[in-house]
């Protein structure tokens, strides 16, 4: 089938850019660094920073991630774990996945770096985790071994995830800050 009517294409000419418009500073709000807002959460204040910080910090949140992201199906992320406790804490954790409970999801609190003596890092995050039905929050550790974080350590109460949480006392007022109850 040969079309009816040929069709062209052709380009608007360039327009010329209008001038910038002259504005006196004392109208002009200066544009001042600041520290990023992060979300916040009740139990765990400001959550980590994803996309911000050192590298060394992006990679310890990458890591607390992929192993929480691990434990929500089910199975313990033994390569995430510290080798040297890799047994001990795997045990510890497939006993409660093994009884049905699992985090369905999970938030991570601000990260908090340290040296330790002898100059190892170490790092530790505020944790909830929320299952069916309840949720718990704790904490997470890691140390830095050879320029990989590994989970040193795991205080949050998993049996608490098959609980139904108790209902918040209170009314949420919203802000710009965050939230709190009243």
């Amino acid at each position: 089938m040969q079309p009816k009517k040929e069709i062209t294409l052709s380009q608007k000419p360039a327009t010329a850019r209008a001038a910038p418009i002259s504005v006196p500073l004392e109208q002009t709000l200066p544009a001042l660094p600041s520290p990023a807002r992060l979300p916040e959460d009740f139990d765990l204040g400001p959550l980590a920073d994803r996309i911000g910080g050192s590298r060394e910090e992006r990679q310890a949140v990458a890591a607390a991630e992929r192993f929480l992201d691990g434990l929500a199906t089910g199975k313990v992320p033994a390569e995430d774990l510290l080798p040297e406790l890799r047994e001990e804490l795997s045990a510890s954790l497939t006993y409660y996945l093994d009884q049905g409970f699992r985090p369905a999801s999970h938030r991570l609190g601000a990260l908090t770096l340290e040296t330790e003596g002898g100059g190892d890092r170490s790092a530790w995050f505020k944790v909830r985790l929320t299952g069916n039905p309840g949720s718990s929050s704790g904490e997470l550790y890691l140390k830095l071994r050879e320029g990989r974080w590994y989970v040193s350590d795991v205080q949050v109460g998993l049996a608490l995830l098959g609980q139904p949480a108790a209902p918040r006392e209170g009314k949420f007022i919203p802000s710009e800050y965050g939230g709190r109850l009243e």
